[in-house]
This record gives structure tokens, C-alpha cells and sequence, in this order.
């Protein structure tokens, strides 16, 4: 690998880590918000959930509903495109 090649690869892989900490940061806000208006307690039953990989998670703007809504074909979640993004830097 030259050093331009190296230095590309590591700039693609810093910004995965930037995306991937973008998504724990909102993941964990949206959980904390879910256990705030629950009053601190999810009740839950315990099975495994397959969540799509084309579903992004939300808050709704006009409520404090968190929503999941299935993107279409084109468009891709975060999750998507953090997926693709490791697939192309081999990890």
C-alpha cells in the first residue's frame, strides 16, 4: 500500500468510528428518554428481537414518542451504511 492509499483508508476508518459514535451517543439517548417517561422501568418480555436493517429509530417531533419506521430501497439507515462502510474496509 502507498501512503496515500494508507492515509485514505484511515480517514474512511475514523469517520466509521465517528458514525458508530453518533449511534451509541443516539441510541443511549433514546433509551434514557424511553426510561424517563416510563418513570425508570421498561417491562419487556424476554425473546430475542430482529430488528431490520433498513429501520431507523427516532423521536417523533410533535410528541415524545419513539418511532421505527422502515426506510425504502434507496435510502439506507445508519446502520446500513455503517455495515457497508466496515464491508469495504475489511472488518
Amino acid at each position: 500500500m502507498t501512503i496515500t492509499q494508507i492515509t485514505a483508508y484511515l480517514q474512511k476508518l475514523e469517520s466509521l468510528v465517528s458514525m458508530q459514535q453518533i449511534e451509541l451517543d443516539k441510541t443511549r439517548n433514546l433509551l434514557g428518554r424511553a426510561l424517563d417517561a416510563s418513570g425508570g422501568e421498561i417491562a419487556v418480555t424476554r425473546k430475542e428481537y430482529i430488528v431490520p436493517d433498513n429501520v431507523s429509530f427516532d423521536i417523533s417531533s410533535h410528541a415524545s414518542v419513539i418511532c421505527a419506521q422502515i426506510l425504502p430501497t434507496p435510502m439506507k439507515s445508519k446502520y446500513e451504511q455503517i455495515v457497508k462502510m466496515g464491508t469495504e474496509l475489511n472488518l
